[in-house]
């Protein structure tokens, strides 16, 4: 069986997360074959890649957003299109219910397209003039123009690349990859399997309603055009995988059926860190880490913000916030700037490590993330027995507290995002309390070690693989 994995923004050219993921499930199911169909911002990132593929990996096709459209650029005359063709862009442009998405392809797939011609042309603005009258715009249309050329701009490029042939489509979020996934299946008949690790239209309504880039009506336009996206890669699915039941609540209220919904959480092998000694040599300091990316939706800034007031009541504390940092070059610098204003002592940032090297070595484990779905720093963190203070996003307060059942007990705290002072607090009460951070890390070891099995991840896609290819055979 061949599995055309669809990946946005992540793999193979970002380091943990869902990268992390992507890798581990080509490692765990050599059994199938599968072609990495990977959408990235800008054909700057093309072949940097940061892992090393493993052998069932046959193929990976680029596929860049930005400044790689091989048609642009051809001179245009604003031809017409066909009738059939126009109406279908325009249902798509305007954001309308019943999207005839197979004929949206084939008619920008089709090599006579061209994608800044029709951006520019007649059938384009009528659109956007119909769809601007429709909502009523209070802002100007010229403005309200631009918006939607710079919110098609993207899709169009994606949709003129070539989707490879496979057995099953799987993508890893909704958005960008869930339509390849979704095209992928209506084109040439195949099963779609959508996995959402977090809520992908609710991570992109959380960035606009912060970004600076664009204001008032027109972050709305952008939210219903994701919204949109998703809208399509929830119907056609086959199956829809949530890792757990918060996520899967909100899934059914954005329009998903419910009885496509089967929760697979993710899973971890006790096996990897057999062998590994955990326990910390006594020193003298208390040392907080945090294996996170250094990028906004982590918000380092909160981070750094907390172990200062840390730092003010346990002045014998070290911090190590451990990974890469050259996703965002700029909100790095940004990082180092703050720790050198708020004067904050014994703060590194080593970039990407070895964690059965660095984890050992620490007291207290901190996640600060304003968005977040079921996290593998989390789950490895626990192996080494160390206590957790996380923001309460995606299934934080689970991992921590535990599911319904379980009653181990708590193996951190959950604060309330981009907040400093109870961040700090609760890091506080954990280095103040050898006992409490022992006791928490206990449990949060057995938690992972019951609960989140890696080979019952494994069996759950394993199962739904096979589920959804046979399923023609049934019918």
């Amino acid at each position: 069986m061949k599995i055309c994995m669809i990946a946005e923004g992540c793999y193979p050219y970002v380091v943990g997360g869902v990268s992390s993921w992507i890798q581990m499930m080509m490692e765990g199911l050599e059994e199938y074959d599968f072609e990495i169909f990977t959408i990235a911002a800008d054909v700057s990132q093309k072949e940097d890649y940061k892992y090393r593929f493993p052998n069932n990996m046959r193929a990976i096709h680029e596929n860049f957003l930005m400044g790689d459209n091989p048609k642009s650029g051809k001179k245009s005359k604003n031809k017409r299109l066909p009738r059939q063709q126009a109406d279908a862009l325009k249902k798509l442009v305007k954001s309308e219910d019943s999207i005839p998405w197979k004929l949206v392809y084939e008619t920008v797939h089709d090599r006579r397209f061209d994608t800044q011609s029709y951006l520019n042309g007649y059938d384009f603005f009528d659109a956007a003039k119909e769809r601007y009258v429709r909502d009523e715009v209070a802002a100007g249309f010229a403005d309200y123009l631009w918006t939607l050329r710079s919110m098609f701009l993207p899709l169009f490029s994606l949709l003129e690349k070539e989707i490879p042939r496979a057995d099953v489509y799987h993508a890893v979020s909704a958005g960008y990859a869930g339509i390849v996934g979704a095209l992928g299946a209506v084109i040439y008949d195949k099963p779609f399997l959508l996995s959402e690790h977090g809520i992908y239209t609710r991570e992109r309504e959380e960035e606009l309603i912060r970004s600076k880039w664009t204001q008032g009506y027109f972050k709305e336009m952008w939210i219903r055009h994701f919204y949109t996206l998703s809208q399509f890669a929830y119907q056609q699915a086959d199956q829809v995988i949530s890792l757990f039941e918060k996520n899967a609540a909100i899934q059914k209220d954005l329009g998903c059926d419910p009885e496509k919904i089967k929760i697979i959480p993710n899973g971890i092998a006790a096996s990897d860190y057999a062998g590994v000694n955990w326990r910390k040599k006594p020193d003298g300091f208390i040392d907080v880490g945090a294996v996170i990316r250094v990028t906004p939706i982590k918000d380092i800034k909160t981070m750094i913000a907390a172990f200062k007031e840390v730092q003010n009541k346990v002045p014998d504390t070290r911090f190590h916030i451990m990974g890469p940092f050259d996703e965002d070059p700029d909100y790095y610098r940004e990082c180092v700037s703050l720790i050198e204003q708020l004067d904050l002592r014994d703060c590194v940032m080593p970039g990407r490590v070895n964690i059965k090297e660095r984890l050992p070595g620490m007291d207290i484990l901190v996640l600060t993330s304003i968005s977040e779905g079921q996290p593998l720093a989390i789950l490895e963190g626990m192996m080494f027995h160390k206590p957790w203070v996380a923001t309460n996003v995606g299934s934080c307060g689970e991992l921590l507290n535990g599911m319904a059942g379980d009653r181990l007990g708590s193996a951190g705290f959950v604060a309330p995002v981009m907040d400093a002072l109870s961040i700090a607090g609760k890091v506080i009460k954990l280095a103040q309390n050898e006992r409490l951070r022992a006791d928490m890390g206990e449990i949060g070891f057995q938690r992972a070690s019951r609960y989140y099995k890696k080979r019952d991840m494994f069996r759950g896609y394993q199962e739904v693989y096979e589920q959804i290819f046979h399923k023609e055979d049934d019918k």
